[in-house]
C-alpha cells in the first residue's frame, strides 16, 4: 500500500524524470499516445506518493499537467479535467492546470457545478 508522503528513491526519481523528458519529446513530435504512455508510466513509478519531497512533488505536478494537455488534444476531456484536478490538489497555484481544467470543462456537457468550478478557476488566474 502506498503512503502519500513516502519519498521515492533516487533511482525512482531519475526514472520519473527520464519518462517525463521522453513524454515531452514525444509530445513535441506529435506522438500523443506515446507521450501519454510516458507520463502515465512516470506517474505509475510515483504511485500516488505525490507529496514525498520537493523534487517528487515537482515531477508529479509536471506529469499531471502534461498528461492533462495530452488528454485535451486527444479529446478525452473528462480525463483531462481529472488530471488537472489532481495536479491542483498537489499544487493549487498551478496556472496551466487551471487553464487546462477550464478548457476540458468547456468542451464537456457541464453541470452547473462544473461551470462554477471553471468560473472559480478563471477568477483564480
Amino acid at each position: 500500500q502506498c503512503v502519500p508522503f513516502e519519498v521515492c528513491s533516487g533511482d525512482e526519481l531519475a526514472r520519473v524524470a527520464a519518462l517525463r523528458v521522453s513524454g515531452n519529446d514525444a509530445f513535441k513530435a506529435g506522438l500523443l499516445e506515446d507521450a501519454l504512455s510516458a507520463y502515465e508510466e512516470g506517474l505509475g513509478v510515483i504511485g500516488g506518493r505525490y507529496w514525498g519531497g520537493d523534487v517528487q512533488r515537482e515531477e508529479t505536478v509536471k506529469l499531471l499537467s502534461n498528461r492533462s494537455e495530452v488528454l485535451l488534444r486527444l479529446k478525452r476531456h473528462k480525463d483531462a479535467a481529472e488530471s488537472a484536478r489532481l495536479c491542483l490538489e498537489v499544487d493549487e497555484s498551478n496556472v496551466k492546470a487551471r487553464v487546462r481544467r477550464v478548457k476540458a470543462l468547456l468542451e464537456m456537457e457541464c453541470t452547473d457545478e462544473m461551470l462554477e468550478t471553471a468560473a472559480a478557476d478563471l477568477q483564480a488566474l
